[in-house]
């Protein structure tokens, strides 16, 4: 868990309402406790979200109790991306839930000199286990990876009681070099044919 905290503020006015007035509505719920119509400061929000991203995990600060706050659903605007409304889950520490977790990769700028190309077929991964234990995200370095080169979820670092809830054999990334397409060999073969075609007539005109 991060050290960053919000500051729930409770609401007894509708969504837009609370928008024009430079906050954002949301929802706090939890197994002991009632849904609660809240709202948070806007700027103080989009900086956590920029920081932390969709799925953050937080201090709540409410009516002067800490706990933390699980972000389940970050509802946008369609065309300008703004946040209208948020759905955060409280829960005990000591809770074991099933959370997903992304996937961060490090290290592409090296595949793309030693010209790999990088396939990645998983960019999050379900966790399951003690919230306090679960990772915010799981960092994967590929630099050092070559040509044909794999890692399956097994091959990733979990802390010890963590569990992932996928197969341990999924595949999470691959590298290889790229191949031509056909229709960009065909054109490379018709290239030099036409090369060895033409080069005997040019070197018979530089000799006349």
């Amino acid at each position: 868990m991060n050290d960053s905290k919000l500051t729930a503020m409770p609401r007894n006015e509708k969504g837009y309402k609370v928008r024009r007035g430079n906050f954002t509505p949301a929802v706090l719920y939890g197994k002991h406790m009632d849904a609660k119509a809240v709202q948070f400061d806007k700027v103080e929000l989009n900086t956590i979200i920029r920081k932390h991203g969709d799925r953050a995990r937080i201090k709540i600060d409410f009516e002067g109790s800490e706990s933390l706050g699980i972000f389940k659903e970050v509802a946008r605007d369609v065309l300008t991306r703004e946040i209208f409304h948020l759905d955060i889950q409280l829960v005990d520490l000591t809770e074991e839930l099933t959370l997903i977790v992304p996937i961060i990769l490090h290290g592409a700028d090296a595949l793309t000199q030693k010209k790999l190309v990088l396939q990645q077929n998983l960019a999050e991964v379900q966790l399951t286990g003690r919230v306090d234990q679960i990772p915010n995200r799981l960092e994967i370095d590929v630099s050092a990876m070559e040509d044909g080169d794999t890692k399956i979820l097994a091959d990733l670092e979990l802390p010890e009681g963590i569990v992932f809830s996928e197969d341990p054999d999924t595949l999470v990334l691959a590298t290889r070099i790229p191949k031509m397409t056909e229709e960009a060999e065909e054109e490379a073969e018709a290239t030099e044919e036409a090369e060895e075609t033409t080069a005997p007539a040019e070197e018979t005109e530089s000799e006349e």
